[in-house]
């Protein structure tokens, strides 16, 4: 449920982005990325000698540029000494994503922290560190959305991809038609209805999903 209209009263999700919402539907992008950026420095700390290079594959989006920008200051609150070697408009397409971790990798060999402002531009970081041959416990993805079976699948692999910023969007979608009827019968609504969010893991996944 992307978008859905009672007057001049739009509701609207996340993934339709910013442009005319008066009320947003949406976990907070920035404190969202932050926490995920926090947890993948507890765990460069722990597994990478403390050290962090980071490729940012984002995307020009208000709420995607703050995602980058909290994963960053998460990251850098856990570890400061974090370098970030490239942040790069991936576009959010798959194949795009792919070229540019390929290309970054070829000329940044130091990355080992890939952050992908969500599930498609991952899965392009993910299948470029495959076909390069990036060995898993040498580099980390970390994605902002694990919305579908593709990247849960990714994070139960033992893989790459070793934790997730998952914004549920069962709940969104729930919200949203809450937020809907309340507007049709002429009820306020905030700026922002903040739904919730939750890093996931191998270890945590199966606490929340199937």
């Amino acid at each position: 449920l992307d978008q859905m209209t009672k007057g001049n009263i739009p509701i609207i999700a996340e993934s339709a982005g910013l442009n005319g919402a008066q009320t947003l539907v949406a976990v907070d992008s920035y404190q969202a990325a932050l926490a995920l950026g926090k947890w993948t420095g507890d765990y460069a700390v722990a597994h990478f000698g403390g050290r962090a290079c980071v490729l940012d594959l984002t995307c020009e989006l208000p709420n995607t540029r703050a995602r980058s920008q909290g994963f960053l200051d998460g990251l850098r609150s856990a570890l400061p000494t974090a370098q970030l070697a490239l942040s790069i408009n991936a576009q959010s397409r798959r194949q795009t994503a792919r070229q540019l971790a390929a290309d970054a990798l070829a000329v940044h060999p130091d990355i080992n922290v890939i952050f992908a402002i969500n599930d498609a531009t991952a899965a392009g970081a993910l299948q470029a560190c495959q076909e390069r041959g990036v060995p898993p416990d040498d580099l980390l993805v970390a994605t902002f959305g694990l919305e579908g079976d593709t990247l849960k699948d990714a994070l139960m692999s033992g893989g790459h991809c070793k934790a997730g910023l998952a914004m549920f969007p069962e709940i969104v979608g729930r919200v949203c038609i809450e937020a809907a009827i309340a507007a049709f019968n002429g009820k306020p609504l905030p700026a922002h209805l903040v739904t919730p969010h939750a890093i996931l893991t191998p270890q945590t996944l199966e606490q929340f999903y199937s």
